[in-house]
Parts: structure tokens; C-alpha cells; sequence
């Protein structure tokens, strides 16, 4: 397990060198004071990590550049322990501390979705709110969230801006609790006039019966840019109304229940928005109104099995600038419309997977989708040889996944110009295995 907290430490502005002069220790006297805090710093690391069990790893940046206008100073801490006393240790927690990310590592991959054992308790957080008064970020992956701590919440400092819950489980019983739980986010909404990012996403019931629902949801403040509310079976709401005025950079409403009609909410923000998630949106038929989001880079409408083509060819038209495009599984769609992909020129990321529309048609018109470097068609059936050959012939295609097609053999490979780095197939060239001989029953 792997507990990490970062603080940074910004230092005064100072005045700007001429750009002209050459970066030295002598005509930066400022550096030789930064060279003297940087020694004194490693030596409190080494300190403290005898006189205590937790390992203490300093990291130096400057993020000003070379005119290094402004500094900072990076301490993690980590501690394999079960339960996290890191932010007891008032040294540790002080109040120059910005940003504390509370999350527990999987050694596998496959797990990193699921929350792990170890919980985040109420003191730990009301000791983070009382001596972290300016804290502006808390991170929350893969833990079980107490429901004290969701009561603690509401005491972080007003300076936060982002707030982040991922792949966590929470304890929300009952109706009597679920009402706990909003009125300790409705009131760290609205004594968080800073924020910009506001996160709560998990799988399934993950948050038992929480409900999150416009009534928490409209006291986001103006201020917000980033809001990922894909939340699971918590998710309620049932239109966007609580968007209208703002300016979003980013939304995601995995398995959210939002229809076509509240697209419209996301046109008036066409201007500021670049990424969009309505994965599994089942509600969404109709996606017309997405052609008018011209600012989009990234847009991600998989498993919605209604989308016609209509939708997809407006989205080619009208979102050029589109660099990750998921299409995985939407069942409706034919290869006329597949067809517009090839006017996506700065296109870097495309899934098609389970897409029966796909073959060599649409992925020879992917070659003018020169920047493509991911490129999944599994199971898509009706893609041949000829169409594999085209597409391998893309200059910046760096990982291709073609399991479940049945054209694709290893062979192929021998008529291709370049060879992907990764290929994902369930074809695996065959390896001579060498056994020793079975020792003989024969007693002699």
C-alpha cells in the first residue's frame, strides 16, 4: 500500500533577470540561498526518516523555467501501514500544504477500477482541514470513505480547487445517511468558491445509496471547469438545467440518464468545451446537436446502441479538431457514416470495436488520418486483408487491436511497409516447446 502526500512550497516572485545574461551561481546570487535550502531540506529528510518509520523522498523542481521566477519544493511521504496516521504529524501537515492525494496502489491492472480495504477515517480528514488552511487539491482513489469523513468534508478549507473521489466505496445505508452525505457536499460546494475540478466516479452501487442529484449538483460555483459525475447507480439526475451559464472545459456522464434534448444545455458552452463522455448514455438517440461542440478534442460515445448516422457524420463535419473518438459498440452505425472519419486529420485515438459497419472501405479512408496512433477494430467481422494491409501502412500507428477479426494472420505482416509496436490479436505464433524424457517405470 502506498500512501502519498505532496506538498508545495511556493516561494516569493522575484524580480525577472534579463533574459539575455547567462544562468550562473555567480551572477544569481538567489541560487546560492536555493542551494543552501535544498541541502538543509535533504538533511531534515535523512533526520526524519531515521527517527521515524516513514520514508521520506525530497524532490526539487522549478517549475518558473530557466529564469526560475518561482520555486518549489516537493516532500512525498509514503507509509506501508493499514491505517494512514502520515497527516497526525503535524510537520507533515501544515499550512503550506496544497495538494494530498489519499490512494492505495494495485499491483494488477485489472483491479485498479475496484476499491481496495483501507479506509479514510473522519480524523484524518478534520486533521487535514485544520492545519492545511490552504489546501487548494484532495485526491481519493481506492479507498472505503467513512461516513465520518464525508461528514468532514464540509470543513475543508475554502480555498480548495479540485476535489476528487475515484473508484472508492462508501458506506451509505440508509435514507437518513444518503441525507448526511448531501448536506456535507452541499456545504463544501458552497463555501468552495475556487473550485475548478469536481470529481465523484465509481462502478455499479459503489456508494450504496447515495443519491447524487441536482440538489447537491447546483451549488457548483461558477468557478467549476472539470466535472466527472459518473457515479454508477448513484447517479439521479435526469436533465443538465444545473449547467445552463457555465463554461466547462471537461464533463463526463458515464451511464447517466441525460436525453438527447439536454444536449442543447452543452451547446452553449461549445466555446470551452474539449472533452465529452456520454458512454453507455442510453438515453441519447438523437445526436445531432453535437456536430455544433466545434471546440471538442475528445469525445467518447461507446456502448450508446441507438446512435445513428446522422450523429457521427455531423460530428465529422463539425468537430474537426477532434483528437480521441470512441464509437465502441454503437450497433446502428452503417459505413456511410464511418466513411466521415477520414475528415478527422488531427485524429490520434479511435475505438470502432464490436462496430459492424467498419471494413476496408472506412479503413482505407483512415489513412488520411495521418496523426492515428491507436486504432481498435476488434470484432470487427466484415474487415479483410486488403483492409489490414492499408491500414498497417499508417506512419504514426503505434498500437493496433484486432482481436475477434478473422482476416488477421501473422502473415500479413510480411506486406506491411511498418509494423505497429503493439499488435493485440489472439493469434500468437507458435513456439517450440522441448519437453525431457518421461523417466521409465522399469526398475532395472
Amino acid at each position: 500500500m502506498q500512501w502519498e502526500m505532496v506538498a508545495v512550497v511556493h516561494s516569493r516572485p522575484r524580480k525577472a533577470r534579463d533574459a539575455t545574461a547567462p544562468l550562473t551561481m555567480e551572477s544569481s546570487p538567489q541560487w546560492r540561498v536555493w542551494a543552501f535550502l535544498v541541502v538543509v531540506h535533504h538533511i531534515w529528510c535523512y533526520v526524519l526518516g531515521k527517527l521515524t518509520n516513514y520514508q521520506v523522498h525530497p524532490i526539487v523542481c522549478c517549475p518558473g523555467g530557466d529564469s526560475c521566477t518561482s520555486g518549489a519544493v516537493a516532500l512525498r511521504v509514503f507509509r506501508s501501514h493499514r491505517r494512514a496516521t502520515a497527516i497526525d504529524n503535524h510537520y507533515l501537515c501544515g499550512r503550506r500544504l496544497k495538494r494530498v492525494i489519499f490512494q492505495v496502489t494495485s499491483s494488477n491492472e485489472k483491479y485498479a477500477v475496484f476499491s481496495s480495504e483501507h479506509h479514510l477515517t473522519k480524523s484524518m480528514v478534520e486533521t487535514l482541514a485544520a492545519n492545511a488552511i490552504d489546501l487548494e487539491s484532495i485526491a481519493i482513489d481506492r479507498m472505503i470513505i467513512t461516513i465520518g469523513a464525508v461528514e468532514a468534508f464540509s470543513q475543508l478549507p475554502t480555498s480548495l480547487e479540485e476535489f476528487s473521489i475515484s473508484n472508492c466505496r462508501m458506506s451509505c445505508s440508509t435514507a437518513e445517511v444518503n441525507e448526511i452525505v448531501q448536506n456535507s457536499l452541499r456545504q463544501l460546494l458552497s463555501r468552495s468558491p475556487r473550485l475548478k475540478r469536481f470529481e465523484i466516479s465509481g462502478r455499479g452501487w459503489t456508494f450504496d445509496h447515495f443519491v447524487l442529484d441536482e440538489n447537491v449538483l447546483a451549488l457548483l460555483p461558477d468557478s467549476i471547469r472539470d466535472l466527472s459525475i459518473s457515479a454508477g447507480g448513484s447517479l439521479k439526475i435526469t436533465n443538465l438545467h444545473f449547467l445552463r451559464g457555465r463554461l466547462l472545459e471537461s464533463l463526463a456522464l458515464q451511464r447517466s440518464f441525460v436525453s438527447s434534448a439536454d444536449l442543447d444545455v452543452l451547446v452553449g458552452m461549445a466555446s470551452s468545451l474539449t472533452t465529452l463522455d456520454l458512454t453507455s448514455c442510453i438515453n441519447i438517440t438523437d445526436g445531432s446537436l453535437l456536430r455544433k461542440l466545434h471546440n471538442l478534442r475528445y469525445l467518447y460515445l461507446g456502448n450508446n446502441r441507438e446512435l445513428t448516422d446522422d450523429a457521427v457524420m455531423g460530428v465529422c463535419a463539425g468537430c474537426p479538431r477532434l483528437q480521441r473518438l470512441s464509437l465502441d459498440n454503437c450497433a446502428m452505425l452503417t459505413t456511410n457514416s464511418l466513411l466521415g472519419l477520414g475528415l478527422l486529420f488531427e485524429l490520434e485515438w479511435l475505438c470502432l470495436a464490436g462496430v459492424g459497419g467498419v471494413d476496408d472501405q472506412v479503413l482505407e479512408r483512415l489513412t488520411n488520418c495521418r496523426e492515428l496512433k491507436m486504432l481498435d477494430i476488434k470484432f470487427c467481422r466484415n474487415v479483410t486483408e486488403i483492409g489490414l494491409v492499408i491500414i498497417l501502412d499508417l506512419p504514426e500507428l503505434s498500437q493496433l487491436d484486432v482481436q475477434g477479426v478473422r482476416a488477421y494472420s501473422h502473415s500479413i505482416l510480411q506486406h506491411a511497409k511498418r509494423i505497429p509496436k503493439t499488435i493485440v490479436s489472439e493469434h500468437c505464433a507458435s513456439m517450440p516447446i522441448h519437453l525431457p524424457p518421461l523417466p521409465s517405470a522399469v526398475v532395472g
